[in-house]
């Protein structure tokens, strides 16, 4: 027996001596490849919980639903479609692995879908492209979480421990991100509100136009360009170490407009300046 083998199998021994769920002890897990097709009148609503995988959903190409993933344990996924909400929780991952391929799922969906979509995942990314959902909730606790021309017309809340968000031509009423190691970089972006708040981390915005904006950083700058005039805001920023590009206070403009940061600088202007 070699030393690796032996070492496993105390590893092994001594997790059933304490009563360890082995299910969560995987030395180069397999996976068992899943696919799944739905009639778009199937699906108002989807939600997905995975713990590894990095999740794509994208428009498909025939207008239906279909949503793609590998299992590490077909028995354990809770896989349903009731009342119109397709919910998908994927079986735990093993604490420990010394497998190294990435398993992604993939959810593909009508153009003009218009329901609610929540996915989450522990460890992967998020990508989300295309698309017109009411609704869009997002969590990463480990990856970044990526979005591209979107028009979502209630709301989009994004949350992240260890990551960045990245938004680029998305629109909706509401717009939330947060966030605790990672940066939010929001690119022609629109929003009647826009909360962006991260505890380590930078927040760049670039074409970015909204009635009312929070912008929080703890350890971090705030930069970027602004719809408008700076008379058109209402303003309340604050600085405790760094420059500051804006007035503390300023008041008269139907925007509104709140920044501040702890350790890092504020650099925000407007387009149209004169």
């Amino acid at each position: 027996m070699s030393i690796c083998e032996l070492w496993v199998a105390r590893c092994a021994a001594a997790a059933i001596d304490s009563g360890f769920d082995l299910d969560l002890l995987s030395f180069g897990e397999e996976r068992t490849f899943f696919s799944r097709d739905y009639d778009a009148s199937m699906v108002h609503s989807v939600s997905l919980t995975f713990d590894v995988d990095s999740i794509t959903v994208a428009p498909s190409e025939d207008g239906n639903v279909h949503l793609s993933w590998y299992s590490r344990n077909p028995q354990k996924d809770e896989l349903s479609v009731t009342d119109g909400i397709l919910s998908l929780k994927a079986a735990r991952k093993s604490l420990i692995s010394l497998n190294v391929r990435n398993y992604d799922a993939v959810l593909s969906l009508p153009a003009d879908f218009d329901g609610k979509l929540r996915v989450s995942t522990s460890t992967g990314s998020i990508s989300v492209s295309d698309l017109k959902p009411n609704r869009l909730a997002l969590e990463a606790t480990t990856g970044s979480i990526r979005l591209s021309n979107l028009n979502v017309a209630e709301s989009i809340d994004t949350e992240s421990s260890t990551g960045s968000v990245y938004m680029t031509n998305v629109a909706s009423a509401e717009i939330a991100r947060r966030g605790s190691t990672g940066s939010a970089k929001l690119t022609d972006v629109s929003a009647n509100a826009l909360n962006a708040r991260v505890t380590t981390g930078s927040i760049a915005l670039d074409a970015v136009d909204a009635q009312s904006l929070t912008l929080r950083a703890t350890t971090g700058s705030i930069s970027g360009t602004l719809a408008g005039r700076m008379a058109d805001y209402t303003i309340r920023s604050s600085v405790s170490t760094g420059s500051n590009s804006l007035p503390e206070a300023l008041d008269g403009g139907a925007r509104t407009l709140n920044a501040d940061t702890t350790t890092g600088s504020i650099r925000l202007s407007f387009a149209d300046a004169k």
